[in-house]
């Protein structure tokens, strides 16, 4: 007895359900899930900013499906390409978040090109050539234009719904997670920046200032350190404050007296700088014949013409924000980068965002320069908290007793700012010759992208701290 026709084209029909089931499976997997899983993890691991749920991927499954009805090699192309061309985007925004969007700062980051880690951007090169491939590889062996295309709309109409109705357009207000990012339309958003960039402007600085300070409050003493530490903000909670300053208050107390302010900031890491020591406020990258018209409002030219010899330094590359032009332009007679303190022998360290010259090094050399010069100025602008953030030891993002925050985050936050206050305290303390004045100040407040992190910060004001000897604070001639 053999069985009715209709019956056996019922078993195949559900063998082809399944069987197309199964490859969408499987396609979804090579194309959604694993790419999915390597954003997280660069997130969750190495600290790297954006978010990590994608649209594109599902639009590139979409589109292979739709094009594997056409031709198999075409839907293979295509979705390799588009999962990497996806990816890339993704990761080289998230690595990059602030310095991409200006294409003066590009160029910039290109002639640095002899300093770049080449062995391991070679490495990873190789790696992800070789992911190509398997991907290539595991794909001809799946008939593309046998999955569906329904789950992935599906997914795709939930993630941009969650998206609008939680808000997340405007600070992550109802959910926490940016759930419609597209590489795409991030991409089309640069090149529409880096083909209409920001034009440089500057107007009076509208609050107190460094500038302000020095040039209202009577002569300046003799030697003046001016240390912007990279995002240095205020959290709205006072211990979580005094916890950051503790070990610079201890290494110091003895020597200064120490007193807290409030600046307000605008703009990012350049005009933070700016701001203290020229008392503007500027938007975009001036170029150096730009810097030259800031010149007669700052501090730095301002001593440099009454006779104090003025150093700025950063530890990274002297192309960054064209500060080997602009630097030269506001007053500095003397600069110090990335290159010159490797030279010097200075130590570089690998274990934040990027490498470049320890903070505790840079601030080393500031003293150095100093204890050779009467009369001197510097100015450092750290790199030790410079976001992304990663943990450096196994309790980083443990918090200090006593501190209760929303988030680990911020526990790893404090820690950092603490070492570095640390770090500032312990090179000043053991100077044989130490500045009479300091200032120690944030750029700009943690740049972080979930609001309650963000909201942990005071958004209009970043702290300023003032070191006075005590000699000179009691009214006396300050000690040599």
């Amino acid at each position: 007895m053999t069985a009715s026709p209709s019956v056996g084209r019922s078993d195949h029909g559900e063998e082809t359900r399944q069987g197309r089931w199964l490859t969408s499976l499987l396609l979804f997997s090579i194309l959604c899930l694993g790419p999915t899983a390597l954003l997280f993890a660069l997130n969750s691991i190495v600290g790297m900013l954006g978010p990590w749920i994608n649209l594109d991927l599902l639009l590139v499954y979409i589109a292979a499906v739709l094009a594997g009805r056409v031709s198999q090699r075409l839907a293979v192309v295509l979705a390799t390409l588009g999962m990497f061309a996806t990816l890339g985007i993704q990761i080289l925004v998230g690595i990059g978040l602030i310095y991409i969007e200006d294409p003066a700062l590009i160029l910039e980051y290109l002639a640095f090109a002899a300093f770049w880690p080449w062995r391991v951007i070679s490495l990873w090169a190789g790696l992800a050539l070789v992911a190509m491939l398997i991907t290539y590889l595991l794909l001809s062996r799946i008939r593309i234009g046998r999955a569906r295309t329904l789950p992935a709309v599906v997914l795709l109409i939930v993630f941009v719904s969650l998206d609008l109705f939680g808000r997340t357009a405007i600070g992550y207000d109802m959910v926490r997670l940016n759930m419609a990012t597209s590489s795409a339309v991030r991409l089309g958003q640069l090149i529409g920046k880096w083909t209409r960039p920001a034009q440089f402007h500057v107007r009076p600085f509208d609050g107190e200032t460094m500038q302000s300070y020095l040039t209202t409050n009577g002569p300046p003493p003799d030697r003046i350190l001016s240390i912007a530490v990279e995002s240095f903000g205020s959290a709205q909670d006072a211990n979580y404050n005094a916890v950051e300053i503790a070990p610079l208050q201890k290494a110091l107390g003895n020597d200064y007296v120490v007193t807290r302010a409030l600046h307000p900031y605008r703009g990012a890491t350049l005009a933070g700088e700016i701001r203290e020591l020229c008392g503007l406020r500027i938007s975009g990258t001036p170029k150096t014949a730009e810097g030259r018209l800031l010149r007669p409002h700052c501090i730095p030219a301002k001593l440099s013409e009454q006779g104090w010899a003025t150093l700025g330094i950063h530890g990274n590359s002297r192309f960054f924000y064209n500060r080997s032009g602009l630097y030269p332009a506001i007053g500095f007679t003397h600069t110090l980068f990335f290159d010159d303190l490797k030279a010097q022998g200075r130590r570089v360290c690998r274990t934040r965002a990027f490498a470049g010259i320890c903070d505790h090094d840079s601030i080393g050399a500031a003293l150095d320069f100093m204890a050779r010069n009467p009369k001197a100025f510097v100015h450092i602008m750290t790199l030790d908290t410079h976001f992304p953030l990663g943990s450096r030891t196994a309790g980083d993002r443990n918090c200090k007793p006593g501190v209760t925050v929303p988030s680990p985050e911020l526990c790893l936050y404090q820690n950092q700012i603490t070492a570095v206050m640390g770090e500032i305290g312990e090179v000043i303390a053991k100077a044989p010759v130490k500045p009479d004045l300091i200032f120690i100040y944030g750029d700009h407040a943690p740049p972080y992208a979930v609001a309650s992190e963000r909201k942990y910060f005071d958004r209009e004001n970043i702290p300023v701290l003032i070191l006075k000897r005590r000699a000179e604070a009691d009214g006396n001639a300050p000690p040599v």
